[in-house]
């Protein structure tokens, strides 16, 4: 009895023993299962909301609307110039002296030799009149009083020119010369410009101009200035050329700056953004979200990848519009490269 006890023992711990090595063999064997299954890291995000702009940004250089360079009219030595750059200055404004003394002498010497022909003149015109000299002297003698009074009217005129005006209001931009300088009528010696209203001239290819002259009065635009760490300045179009540059193919859109200018100055590069289309309170993805140009991938509720087919119907140089019923899901912007349908996603 012993016996049979003990074989009896000995079966039911062998059978024990083959259930527990296939309970775990068959754990083992579906846990690797489970772990054979790829679970991809991606990145995602959610669609946002707000207007969205389709732009055209056009690059150009902020000047003075109002700009003028003052040059002599006539040549000498600068023997005075009382302004620096960024002094104000007003309209007819002196602002250098030419050495005046050769141009005072050129003057007395016109202006005696006037007098005496004026006087000749008179008295020959007085002995014309009682038939006391020909027609011929009093020609001559008329003659000579014409171009000697001219003379003397150049002479005072260049006289004039000795001082320098300015013929604009506005800031000294930029000085040419120093005091103590020959200076010429070729010879620019200072530049004035108005600093409050300031502009940009822009090109814009051709292919833009139905547009621009149908939508000139309400179309938005905006400057930015990388020397400002790009700040911000509302414009407006002022003027549109009337002809297209048969080199460049463009035509040229003159901008207003309308926001403070106090910070601007002439020479300054800006870039325009034209506000070609505009959209209020739509969703939106960035590019990066798109997939191989028209594959949409997202996450879904059991975290699984999922794919939509789509092509943007409006967009800009950064993002496109997407339909409300999308809105809502969790969009994958990192890793949709490597993705299945319905693989697990982390």
């Amino acid at each position: 009895m012993s016996g049979k006890n003990y074989l009896g023992k000995s079966i039911v711990l062998i059978v024990i023993a083959l259930l527990a090595a296939l309970l775990i063999f068959s754990t083992a064997k579906k846990g690797r299962a489970i772990s054979s299954e790829l679970v991809m890291p991606v990145k995602i995000i959610l669609a946002e909301k707000g207007d969205l702009q389709k732009l055209l940004r056009i690059s150009g250089f902020i000047e003075s609307d109002t700009m003028v360079t003052v040059f002599p009219r006539i040549g000498g030595t600068l023997t005075e110039l009382y302004l620096e750059m960024g002094d104000p200055v007003e309209e007819n404004q002196i602002i250098a002296e030419i050495d005046s003394e050769p141009y005072q002498l050129a003057f007395n010497q016109a202006k005696a030799a006037f007098l005496a022909a004026e006087s000749t003149f008179k008295r020959v015109s007085s002995l014309y009149s009682t038939k006391s000299v020909s027609q011929q002297n009093y020609d001559e003698a008329k003659a000579n009083y014409d171009a000697l009074k001219s003379s003397s009217e150049l002479a005072l005129l260049n006289l004039s020119y000795t001082s320098l005006k300015s013929s604009i209001s506005g800031v000294v931009l930029e000085k040419h010369v120093s005091r103590g300088a020959m200076v010429a009528p070729q010879i620019p010696v200072v530049t004035i410009g108005d600093i409050y209203n300031l502009k940009v001239n822009c090109g814009i290819p051709e292919i833009h101009y139905s547009f621009f002259t149908d939508n000139m009065k309400e179309m938005k635009l905006m400057l930015s200035v990388p020397a400002l760490q790009n700040q911000k300045f509302k414009g407006k179009i002022s003027n549109i050329a009337p002809f297209i540059s048969s080199q460049t193919r463009n035509f040229i859109v003159k901008c207003e700056v309308v926001d403070d200018q106090s910070l601007l100055r002439p020479g300054m590069f800006s870039y325009v953004d034209f506000v070609l289309e505009e959209k209020e309170q739509i969703y939106y993805l960035p590019f990066k979200t798109l997939s191989r140009g028209e594959e949409l991938w997202y996450a879904d509720e059991e975290s699984r990848a999922r794919m939509v087919q789509f092509t943007p119907q409006f967009s800009n140089d950064e993002f496109f519009q997407i339909p409300e019923d999308l809105s809502d899901r969790k969009f994958i912007i990192e890793g949709q490269s490597f993705l299945k349908e319905g693989i697990a996603i982390r």
